[in-house]
């Protein structure tokens, strides 16, 4: 950890859906509540993500779990096929207190097709289904988003409609 004197992880959750036609697409979230220490603001897109905690025993699944409650109010059920990517992103190299490692996983959204997803916490606001591409696109995004994204899109060419 260098002379860092905290770690911070940080898991994003992809939760995809499977439309008729083939094309898949991922639940993204607006950030109501700006961080400065990470770069975040207020407005930006993204797929959930959630600080790894105690809880969560340094497990992706787990904490790919929480945050889909706190921050999607679905619970475990509703998901099936929890694939922990064995990446990390160190994206915060200016930050000098503390060593903050990004990690993400994949999951199947297998509830209600139309369910009305809500925070629990506030932090964030379901905006609704996109594509990567979609995500990518857009003009305001999390660091965390691109580079994630783009892993995702280069390691997984096997599912066709990203």
């Amino acid at each position: 950890m260098n002379d860092k004197t905290a770690l911070i992880v940080g898991v994003g959750l992809l939760l995809y859906r499977t439309l008729p036609n083939g094309t898949m697409q991922i639940l993204v979230v607006r950030e109501n509540r700006a961080k400065p220490l990470i770069g975040k603001e207020a407005g930006m897109l993204s797929f959930p993500l959630e600080t790894q905690e105690i809880q969560d025993e340094e497990s992706v699944i787990r904490t790919m779990q929480r945050c889909a409650g706190e921050e999607l109010g679905i619970s475990p059920d509703q998901m099936t096929d929890f694939f922990p990517v064995a990446m990390e992103f160190r994206l915060f190299p200016e930050v000098e207190e503390i060593d903050i490692i990004t990690r993400y996983g994949i999951a199947r959204y297998v509830g209600i097709p139309e369910c009305a997803f809500c925070s629990s916490t506030r932090e964030t606001q379901v905006v609704g289904w996109m594509t990567v591409p979609e995500l990518l696109k857009q003009p305001l995004i999390r660091v965390e988003t691109q580079p994630i994204c783009e892993h995702f899109l280069r390691e997984m060419p096997h599912r066709q409609g990203w």
